[in-house]
């Protein structure tokens, strides 16, 4: 009886993936992954019941700074999460979502082509709790960006639906935390891909906002060294880091350097990097910060001449 008891506590919820499953996504969707990360998707997968053939959860690489390579992040959709919220029997619904802009008036509709939805709220009601939990988000925090500074394609021609998923979202964890532990949407995440500082790590500078210098003998000194690892916990490293990229945009965008706007600076970088997914200066390597003053200086030098 015990026996039986125990093999039945054992017994998994949800559908394990498959040998099948796990060739496909090695191939595909986790090509990129290491066997540890490989066997954590795997494992994650199987213990939240969540699709990653229907896209409801999947792997995402972010540079890191410390470790000087992609790290493995796990997200799931939106709609991977209603699922959770679903299975799990207490989900009763919600109330919203609501918009609100710098007057801070509630709409339950965002009509303004004019500006961005400054928050967005959600309610989630579980059955056998007597109040909504309520969530709120602000654009602000969630929105991603291009190298200019304004939100990409997604944010800016969706604004009120990206940043109410993000909403509804922080509302499901909020109402189910053993569910949903961890687990964070890929609107929640856009936003990890932004540069980190205003001006170091965004392109958005101007000429008249841009580190001056007369002859841009700053870049001679403040190159990064290929050998240091990125984000190093010390203040003289962050400083360094910070310097090489003033010193990078002002080689890029100063009339006395190649004079680029914002977006051909943004193409510039991906060129000489051989990499698509650069969201700002912060995403680059030392080695490519490296790489990218070295490239810029012997092109000044060339235009010079």
């Amino acid at each position: 009886m015990t026996s039986k008891a125990n093999e039945a506590a054992d017994t998994p919820r949800f559908r394990q993936l498959s040998d099948k499953d796990r060739a496909l996504l090695r191939k595909g969707l986790c090509a990129k992954c290491t066997a540890d990360d490989f066997e954590l998707f795997v494992e994650t997968c199987n213990k939240t019941g969540l699709d990653p053939f229907m896209r409801q959860i999947y792997p995402v690489f972010r540079p890191d700074r410390k470790a000087n390579c992609d790290v493995m992040q796990i997200q799931v959709s939106i709609d991977g999460m209603r699922l959770v919220a679903e299975r799990s029997g207490h989900y009763a619904g919600q109330v919203g979502p609501f918009w609100c802009g710098k007057d801070g008036s509630w709409k339950d509709v965002w009509l303004s082509d004019r500006e961005y939805p400054v928050a967005a709220k959600v309610g989630v009601m579980r059955h056998d709790f007597k109040e909504v939990l309520w969530a709120a988000a602000r654009f602000q925090s969630y929105v991603q960006t291009k190298f200019d500074g304004k939100p990409n394609q997604m944010w800016g021609k969706f604004p009120d639906v990206m940043i109410a998923k993000c909403a509804e979202a922080l509302a499901l964890r909020k109402a189910f935390p053993m569910e949903l532990s961890g687990l964070y949407s890929t609107e929640e995440m856009s936003q990890a891909d932004n540069p980190e500082t205003a001006n170091a790590g965004k392109l958005n500078v101007s000429p008249d906002t841009a580190p001056k210098t007369k002859s841009l003998e700053t870049a001679n000194v403040q190159e990064t060294s290929p050998q240091q690892p990125i984000g190093a916990d010390t203040r003289v490293n962050v400083e360094r880091r910070a310097r090489a990229i003033k010193a990078l945009t002002a080689m890029l965008i100063d009339e006395a350097g190649l004079g680029l706007k914002a977006a051909e600076a943004a193409d510039w970088i991906k060129r000489t990097v051989a990499r698509d997914d650069i969201t700002g200066m912060e995403s680059l390597t030392d080695v490519e910060i490296a790489r990218c003053m070295k490239t810029a200086k012997d092109a000044i030098s060339k235009k010079v001449a």
